[in-house]
C-alpha cells in the first residue's frame, strides 16, 4: 500500500538531502525474468521440492537463490550431483539453513564430494541414495590447510558427526567413501534399507569430476585436527555466556559463538574473526541495544548468521548518527539476518573505510534513512530484501557488487554517487517513487535491473 501523497512529499524532501551526496548516470535496461534455474529444476507436480541435477559450479549459488525467490514454497532440496566446486558448495550452506530446507538423496541418486556439504546443511536429512565423501584436492600443503580449516568450520557449525569427518579426511581424493545403509542409519540420516551396498565402499573417482580447488594432488590433512573454540550463549544462564557481547570480547580468531533463542542486549566492537551463529529460528534470537549501533565490525573475517538485530523497545538511544551495524575496515559475512533500524538512523548497515570488504547476503533489512550504505570499500550485496527506508541501497563511494536484491516501498531504490564504482545488476525494484537514481558514474557497471511500479523508473540528477 502506498503512503498518502502528503506523506510521500515529506519523505521526498528528506530524501533530497540524502541524494545531495550522490551523483548519478545512465541506467541499464529492465531485466527479463529467468525461466530456468539449471542445474536446479522445479517440477510443478512437486511444488515443495527443488532438485539439483548436475555439477556444482560458479553459477550454482546464484541459481539456488533465484529458484528460492521464485518458488518460496520450496521446503526440500533433492540432490543428485557428482560434486564440483567445493567453495561454491560451502557458500550455499547458510542459504540452505536460512531457508529451513530439508535435504534428500533419492533412491538411485548420488551425492558425492562437494555435494555432501549441501546434504549436511539440511535441517532434516534423509539419504536413500549414495552419500559419498573424500579428501579435497589441493596443489600444496598450505592450500590443503586452508581448505581443511574452512571445511572444519562448516562441519562443526552443522553438527556433522565426527565419524563423517574422519571418513572424509582419511579417504584419498581419487576415491569416494560411500556410506552403507547401516552407517547412514547410525548417523541419523535414515537411509532406506537396500538402497546402497550392504557395506561401505571406497570407489575410484577416475570418471568423476574433481573438486576444482586446484590441480589434482591429494594432500592428506591431519585426520584429527584440533577444532576451533566454541562458545555457547544462552539467555537462561545454561551456556558459557549470557551476553553475546561478552562472548565476542572473550573470543579469539576462529571462535564460533552459538547463540540460542532469547533476547540479548548490549553492543560490541568485533576485533577478532569470530563466527556468531544463531542456533534456532532467527525471530526468536533477538539482539537489541539502546546504543546507536549493535556491532562495529573491524575484524578481517568472521560472520554473523541467523539473528534478529534491532533497537531496544525501551530506553533512550544516545544518538542516531550511525548504522545499526557498522563495518569499518572489516570483512565479515552477514547472512540470513533480520536487521531493523530506527527510521531516523543513518542506515541499517553502513560500510566505511577503504579496507572494508563484507559479504551481505540474504538478509531482511528495514528502516534507517538508508537500508545499506557504502561510503568506501568493496563487497558483495546479494539476495537481500530491503524495505521501509528512504533509499534502499546507496553507494556514495566504493566498489560493491550489488546483485539480485529485492527493494520495495522506499523512495529511491538504488542511489549511486559520483565516486561509486562496482556493479549493479539483476536487482528488482518495486513500488518506489524513483527506481534507480544516478549522476555521473562512468565507473559503475549498471546491468539489467527489473524496475516496475515506480513513478520514475530511472533518473539522472
Amino acid at each position: 500500500m502506498r503512503a498518502p501523497a502528503k506523506d510521500r512529499e515529506t519523505g521526498r524532501a528528506r530524501t533530497a538531502l540524502l541524494l545531495a551526496a550522490l551523483s548519478f548516470a545512465p541506467l541499464g535496461a529492465q531485466a527479463q525474468a529467468a525461466d530456468t534455474f539449471a542445474p536446479f529444476h522445479h517440477d510443478p507436480a512437486r511444488p515443495e521440492v527443488l532438485r539439483l541435477d548436475g555439477e556444482i559450479d560458479v553459477r550454482t549459488p546464484f541459481m539456488l537463490g533465484a529458484a528460492l525467490r521464485a518458488q518460496p514454497q520450496i521446503t526440500t532440496l533433492e540432490l543428485h550431483s557428482p560434486g564440483g566446486d567445493v567453495y561454491q558448495a560451502l557458500s550455499m550452506v547458510d542459504r540452505i539453513r536460512t531457508a529451513g530446507l530439508a535435504t534428500r538423496i533419492a533412491p538411485g541418486d548420488r551425492c558425492h564430494s562437494a555435494c555432501s556439504f549441501l546434504f549436511f546443511a539440511g535441517v532434516d536429512r534423509k539419504a536413500e541414495g549414495a552419500l559419498g565423501v573424500h579428501q579435497l584436492a589441493a596443489p600444496n600443503q598450505q592450500s590443503a590447510q586452508y581448505v581443511m580449516n574452512d571445511v572444519l568450520d562448516v562441519l562443526l557449525a552443522l553438527d556433522v558427526p565426527d565419524d563423517v569427518r574422519r571418513r572424509m579426511f582419511q579417504t584419498p581424493a581419487e576415491e569416494i567413501y560411500v556410506f552403507s545403509p547401516a552407517e547412514v542409519a547410525a548417523l541419523g540420516f535414515d537411509a532406506a534399507p537396500g538402497t546402497t551396498s550392504a557395506t561401505s565402499t571406497a570407489i575410484t573417482t577416475a570418471a568423476l569430476p574433481t573438486d576444482p580447488v586446484g590441480p589434482v594432488l591429494a594432500v592428506a590433512p591431519d585426520p584429527d585436527p584440533a577444532p576451533p573454540p566454541v562458545f555457547t550463549v544462552k539467555a537462561d544462564g545454561s551456556g558459557d555466556y549470557v551476553s553475546i557481547a561478552e562472548a565476542v570480547r572473550a573470543a579469539e580468531d576462529g571462535t564460533r559463538i552459538r547463540v540460542y533463542p532469547g533476547t540479548y542486549t548490549g553492543h560490541v566492537t568485533v576485533k577478532a574473526s569470530v563466527d556468531i551463529v544463531g542456533t534456532g529460528p532467527r525471530d526468536q534470537i533477538i539482539w537489541e541495544t539502546t546504543w546507536p549501533s549493535i556491532l562495529r565490525w573491524e575484524a578481517a573475517g568472521g560472520s554473523l548468521t541467523g539473528l534478529t538485530l534491532r533497537p531496544a523497545t525501551s530506553g533512550p538511544l544516545t544518538h542516531r548518527d550511525s548504522g545499526l551495524i557498522e563495518i569499518r575496515g572489516g570483512a565479515p559475512a552477514i547472512r540470513g539476518c533480520d536487521i531493523a533500524a530506527l527510521p531516523e538512523a543513518t542506515a541499517a548497515i553502513r560500510v566505511t573505510g577503504a579496507g572494508s570488504n563484507p559479504r551481505i547476503e540474504d538478509n531482511r533489512v528495514t528502516g534507517g534513512r538508508i537500508g545499506i550504505q557504502f561510503d568506501g570499500g568493496e563487497g558483495d550485496v546479494q539476495g537481500n530484501t530491503i524495505s521501509r527506508s528512504e533509499i534502499g541501497i546507496a553507494v556514495l563511494r566504493g566498489a560493491p557488487r550489488v546483485r539480485s536484491n529485492q527493494i520495495r516501498n522506499v523512495d529511491v531504490g538504488i542511489g549511486l554517487g559520483r565516486a561509486a564504482r562496482g556493479a549493479v545488476a539483476g536487482n528488482e525494484v518495486h513500488y518506489c517513487a524513483r527506481g534507480i537514481v544516478a549522476r555521473k558514474t562512468p565507473a559503475t557497471e549498471i546491468g539489467d535491473n527489473a524496475v516496475d511500479a515506480c513513478e520514475t523508473p530511472r533518473a539522472r540528477e
